[in-house]
């Protein structure tokens, strides 16, 4: 099998980097334009990482990202939160029984998918709503940073691995750098804003690691039925789950932030 990063080089860095260019003004267009835009662009994307998930676990695509899309839809237009939790647990009960009964068996990681990636998607637009447009540049630029950081550190310095299991090519000097890279976007962002720069400077390195984690996951997911990437409809980068697993786990830490530490560590 494949392992789930690349060698650094000028070849794949260009390749990536030009990708990447073309990428990068939409979600700033959607962010700063906000609702509805956001709010379509969050479902779109979500829709396409539920038809990666299910290829991923099962080889094909029908019934389970469908459904996992109609949970990212409702947490993405809903704004009540029982609401909200109520329709996750019903579509994740959903799927857990559908795929029993169809005798997948990754079924409980299909259900889980449900939640994980519709609250991971929808935390973008909650966070847009709850701070406004500016902290949303900001998680997606650390999230960004945290990618080419652990990228480029890891693959110059390469050194001991992270998680030689799930990941056999990550390793610490590439988690290192993605916290430092994170960090100078903190460091930049806080000075930029005039925003307490120690406190955005943890923020960053947190969700660095929390990313981190995100794209640990992903592997994992991967690494169950040996596949490289989620998809190839981004040339150099994979998949949009590729892209985006470590969003999708910084977003909702960075909504738990704002919501329930802002005033002790004076983030706002």
């Amino acid at each position: 099998m494949k392992d789930d990063t690349v060698d650094f080089n000028k070849k794949s860095f260009l390749v990536r980097t030009l990708s990447a260019i073309v990428m990068i003004p939409v979600p700033l267009l959607a962010i700063f334009f906000g609702y509805p835009y956001i709010n379509l662009l969050v479902i779109a994307a979500g829709c396409m990482i539920a038809w990666e998930y299910e290829h991923i676990l099962t080889g094909k695509t029908g019934i389970f990202s469908t459904l996992i899309s109609v949970a990212i839809c409702l947490t993405s237009l809903l704004v009540d939160i029982d609401a909200v939790l109520m329709s996750l647990i019903l579509v994740a009960a959903i799927t857990y029984l559908s795929a029993k009964k169809s005798g997948e068996k990754h079924s409980k990681l299909l259900a889980f998918g449900a939640v994980y990636i519709a609250i991971g998607i929808a935390s973008v637009v909650w966070l847009h709503r709850l701070t406004g447009m500016w902290t949303v540049f900001w998680l997606f630029f650390v999230v960004w940073a945290t990618d080419i950081g652990g990228y480029i550190v890891g693959c110059t310095l390469r050194g001991p691995k992270l998680a030689p299991k799930i990941s056999p090519k990550k390793t610490w000097a590439g988690l290192f750098g993605a916290m430092l890279f994170a960090s100078l976007v903190g460091y930049g962002y806080s000075n930029y804003m005039g925003l307490n720069v120690t406190n955005y400077i943890i923020a960053s390195t947190m969700l660095a690691v929390v990313a981190q984690i995100g794209d640990l996951f992903e592997s994992y997911v991967k690494r169950l039925n040996n596949i490289k990437d989620s998809s190839h409809i981004i040339p150099g980068h994979g998949g949009l789950f590729d892209r985006i697993d470590g969003l999708i786990l910084a977003a909702p830490t960075a909504i738990l932030i704002f919501m329930y530490y802002r005033d002790i560590i004076g983030l706002l």
